[in-house]
C-alpha cells in the first residue's frame, strides 16, 4: 500500500473548522496552479493527485476535518474505507 498518513482533526467550533477546510482548499489550489495535479471527489471530499501520483484528501466534519495523505490514489481509497468502518464500529448499535 506505501505510505499514508490519516489525521482527523478537531476543532472548538465550527466556524474554526469552516475556516481551516477554506484555507486548505486554497493553499492546495494554490501549491498546485501550473502542475499536472487532478482535482477531483471521493467519498464526499474533495481529492488531489499531485506529484508522481501522491494523493490528498480533505472531507469536512464539521468540528473537524479528515485528513489522509498517500503515495498513491489507491492507498487513499483504502485508508478512507478503513476510517469509515472503524468510525461506524466505533459508534456502536443504534
Amino acid at each position: 500500500m506505501g505510505r499514508l498518513l490519516v489525521a482527523k482533526i478537531e476543532f472548538d467550533s465550527v466556524s474554526e473548522a469552516n475556516e481551516f477546510y477554506r484555507a486548505f482548499q486554497t493553499f492546495m489550489a494554490a501549491g498546485t496552479e501550473g502542475t499536472d495535479t487532478q482535482p477531483g471527489s471521493i467519498g464526499g471530499g474533495n481529492r488531489w493527485v499531485v506529484d508522481m501520483g501522491k494523493t490528498v484528501f480533505l472531507r469536512e466534519s464539521p468540528p473537524g476535518a479528515l485528513l489522509i495523505v498517500g503515495d498513491t490514489p489507491d492507498a487513499v481509497v483504502q485508508g478512507l474505507s478503513a476510517f469509515n468502518q472503524a468510525s461506524a464500529g466505533a459508534q456502536g448499535p443504534p
